[in-house]
């Protein structure tokens, strides 16, 4: 006698081993995204960091915000938001956030002014991969003097931080580096 079809323990062993195959297709496929989403901010950080450098050609200091349009003039002025710099300052690809960004002036005042232009900035990202190969490229920077307190007429807070200072405490939890950040 033939019999036709198949027995259900061979269609349970069949499923199972569909299951074990396609769960480890999405773990890899999340650690894909996690690890495109990671080469996309340290693309836009260097896309920032080209427009901030042409924006320093132009006007021999770097702005105080690159986010929002601040209304005082000078060293703040708003050249650089929604500008041919860079028309749509780009954003976090994981729920859109900003981007770190801190400027600096060399008084340590944290008031910059056309007497107190801004002269370095501090700009970066949150990585979703702590053991990024990009991690060991990055300055790892902390405030040192006369560099201590950003800009007052920068970003601020709910939206960035703007004395944050590109260690892991204050970008990431967890305890390990995963802050890629850039001074100039």
């Amino acid at each position: 006698m033939y019999r036709r079809g198949f027995t259900l323990v061979e269609l349970l062993v069949v499923i199972t081993i569909i299951g074990i195959l396609s769960s480890i297709v999405i773990v890899g496929l999340s650690s894909a995204r996690q690890s495109g989403r990671d080469a996309k901010r340290v693309a836009d950080i260097r896309n920032i960091q080209v427009a901030l450098a042409l924006y320093y050609s132009d006007n021999g200091h770097y702005p105080c915000s690159i986010y929002s349009n601040p209304a005082s003039s000078g060293a703040c002025n708003p050249g650089f938001y929604q500008s041919v710099y860079l028309p749509n300052t780009p954003r976090d690809p994981n729920g859109q956030t900003m981007y770190f960004y801190s400027s600096y002036s060399q008084s340590g005042s944290g008031n910059c002014s056309p007497t107190n232009p801004v002269e370095l900035y501090h700009l970066g990202a949150v990585l979703e991969v702590s053991n990024s190969s990009q991690l060991n490229q990055d300055d790892d920077w902390s405030p040192v003097s006369p560099y201590t307190n950003a800009c007052s007429q920068g970003e601020s807070l709910p939206y960035i931080n703007a004395d944050w200072s590109g260690s892991s405490a204050a970008c990431a939890t967890g305890g390990s580096d995963a802050c890629y950040d850039v001074i100039k």
